[in-house]
């Protein structure tokens, strides 16, 4: 373990850690994302991942959680008020990672997975955090999500995800239009329409990519013809909409339960 203490907010890895969870742009050029608090830096310790950083505050080492990372090579501490600096959350626990972001994979022409998410323009952080966490307690193999969705990796998007992203492949920036050359597996999208099918009366027998589009507008006219099942959830009250990230886990389930 190798501790560095640092006062200054003028310090360079200051600056440049809250540069990284403030900007999209600055992740991307450095290839770097920010793991704020104890549950993430933990979940991305145990898949042996490698810290470029590890700033905790003085009061955190006095955490007993503190000595889960005790292997960790360059530990940073700092005082709270440089963690209120670096950190995007209104309380920040005392503990922040910096790491390299995972290598964009390429999507192969041909997909081997059975079970697959398409997003579509999800632009929530929170949103799209949720929606990986259920993704990966059902079981999805790969997540595939346009270039308007929310940044994968930002702090935000992370926080709420409660570390999945380091439990599954994330493709970002695809065209989801290409899907089905590479899936040869049914595209079911939750559509309101009348040839749209109840989720419960439908068979989830095949290979299946679930498409779920943008949390106002749904998905997308041309995103809708490559779809080879419509479903729809039904509701009481007249209800006509789900939030997105429930109504993910509503279908991801229920194929679940039909496997099962």
């Amino acid at each position: 373990m190798l501790f560095m203490k640092i006062t200054s907010r003028q310090n360079t890895l200051i600056k440049e850690t809250t540069k990284l969870s403030q900007s999209k742009k600055f992740r991307d050029k450095t290839h770097l994302m920010v793991l704020d608090g104890i549950h993430l830096c933990e979940e991305f310790s145990k898949q042996q991942g490698t810290f470029k950083y590890l700033f905790v505050t003085s009061r955190f080492k006095q955490n007993p959680e503190f000595k889960k990372f005790s292997n960790i090579e360059n530990i940073l501490e700092i005082e709270e008020n440089l963690m209120q600096k670096i950190s995007t959350s209104k309380t920040p626990v005392g503990i922040l990672g910096v790491v390299e972001k995972p290598i964009t994979q390429e999507i192969k022409s041909t997909l081997s997975e059975n079970f697959i998410l398409l997003l579509e323009n999800i632009q929530d952080p929170g949103n799209l955090g949720t929606i990986f966490r259920t993704a990966v307690a059902a079981g999805i193999e790969a997540i595939f999500c346009d270039k308007n969705c929310s940044d994968v990796f930002s702090p935000k998007v992370l926080r709420a995800s409660m570390g999945a992203n380091f439990y599954t492949k994330i493709f970002e920036n695809v065209d989801l239009e290409k899907i089905p050359s590479s899936f040869d597996g049914d595209i079911i999208g939750t559509i309101l329409s009348d040839s749209s099918e109840s989720i419960f009366k439908t068979k989830f027998n095949t290979r299946t990519a679930f498409l779920f589009g943008n949390e106002g507008n749904g998905i997308s006219d041309s995103l809708e013809k490559i779809c080879t099942k419509k479903i729809v959830i039904p509701m009481q009250n007249n209800f006509e909409s789900l939030n997105v990230a429930i109504a993910v886990g509503i279908c991801l389930f229920e194929k679940v339960r039909q496997k099962n």
